[in-house]
């Protein structure tokens, strides 16, 4: 069926604080979503890099930081179509905007655009899906952005590099277990001098629930009564065509300096939900594989948060830790002495220790929220640190 509607029309429903269209038609029913997003952030940082000079988290240099800084953390449009066993999905994003100075990184891209089909057959359901999506892996990064316990991401997501790519996904799920795998183009940029294949990326995962049912993920339930368990293990490889200095003098390279690496992750999770607690522990161990060493890293998190009711409002206080280690061997990064970050808006550190304390305001659970946390990053090998304040407001319907 073709559903049409005229540009005031279209104007006021996307404006609308909630909705969605169902049509009936003879033999189905078509369900139209439009959802919108909006996550604005204030942050205030005191920082200093390894030599005791103030160090700008907000830029990611040595550098005097504003009093405060505003930017847009994520701003995003999605259109979702389910019509019987068929779902499309098309989402548009400008996250970080105006980040260190006004009028940056506003333009929109096309986030995600999926179409999947969902059978069912004999207690077991099988999902097929292709397109541009986050692969099904590294849940700090699969979870819903919408529903974080703090403003910024759990510090797993930094392997691998989130991202989402083209590909096709099968997943085969019952009451109290999944298990998925992905194939994607690789996430590594292409670099214009190699000639090799550039290979692709593979993600797989299992989950499962001890006891019951799995449960949906969400970093908090925000008090919704029950209790459940979830654990997860997944594991990625996702190959690159790297170029190498044979001499050592850092001269211009040719194709015949390119050689095969590749970045290859294992993780484990647990999501545990207990009345009015939430709490997610995770662990993420990566092993860059190239032809002259292996660089190996890990992350690992663990994060809490218990919802009070107060009539209207729900208020969640939260704690959260992350162990960073981005060299575990020293063979490269931690040679030198490491600041807080070398990139802009970084929402974590470089190799080090990090804990959160934070509360969350539910005025309409995830729908309308406001979130204030205040993060501590210690260097693993320098006495350079970071302070960081951060109060983000979140639209979401």
């Amino acid at each position: 069926m073709r559903l049409r509607f005229s540009h005031v029309a279209l104007t006021a429903l996307v404006a609308a604080p909630a909705w969605s269209l169902q049509v009936s038609v003879p033999d189905s029913t078509t369900k139209l979503d439009i959802g919108v997003l909006m996550q604005n952030r204030a942050e205030m940082n005191a920082s200093e890099n390894a030599a005791g000079k103030e160090f700008d988290v907000n830029r990611g240099k040595t550098a005097v930081a504003d009093p405060i800084d505003f930017y847009g953390r994520r701003a995003r449009l999605s259109i979702k179509l389910e019509r019987n066993s068929w779902t499309g999905f098309i989402m548009f994003s400008a996250d970080n905007t105006d980040p260190t100075s006004t009028g940056g990184n506003r333009n929109p891209k096309l986030l995600y655009l999926w179409a999947q089909n969902k059978l069912t057959s004999q207690g077991l359901t099988h999902t097929f899906t292709a397109g541009l999506d986050k692969a099904h892996a590294q849940p700090s990064f699969d979870d819903p952005s919408t529903q974080h316990l703090f403003p910024t991401t759990r510090a797993t997501t930094l392997y691998p590099v989130p991202t989402s790519a083209y590909g096709v996904r099968y997943q085969m799920g019952a009451k109290n277990f999944e298990v998925s795998a992905d194939v994607q183009n690789t996430h590594n940029a292409e670099r214009a001098t190699v000639t090799e294949a550039e290979g692709l990326f593979y993600a797989g995962r299992v989950v499962f629930a001890p006891v019951g049912s799995l449960p949906k993920r969400t970093e908090s339930y925000v008090g919704e009564p029950g209790k459940s368990l979830a654990i997860g293990i997944d594991g990625t490889f996702d190959p690159e065509e790297i170029m190498l200095d044979p001499a050592g003098n850092g001269t211009s390279k040719t194709t015949d300096d390119t050689v095969s690496a590749a970045h290859i992750t294992f993780g484990a999770d647990l999501l545990a939900h207990y009345g009015p607690v939430t709490a997610i522990v995770d662990a993420r161990f990566q092993n860059f594989v190239r032809p002259t060493n292996t660089i190996q890293s890990q992350v690992i998190t663990g994060q809490i948060g218990y919802a009070i009711p107060t009539g209207s409002l729900v208020v969640e206080p939260a704690v959260r830790f992350a162990i960073i280690d981005k060299d575990v061997d020293n063979t490269d990064a931690d040679k030198k002495l490491l600041n807080y970050s070398s990139s802009a808006n970084s929402e974590h550190g470089n190799s080090g220790y990090e804990g959160d304390i934070g509360v969350n305001l539910y005025f309409r659970k995830h729908a309308n929220k406001v979130q204030i946390a205040f993060s501590r990053w210690e260097s693993e090998n320098s006495d350079a640190f970071a302070n960081i304040l951060r109060v983000q407001h979140q639209l979401n319907f």
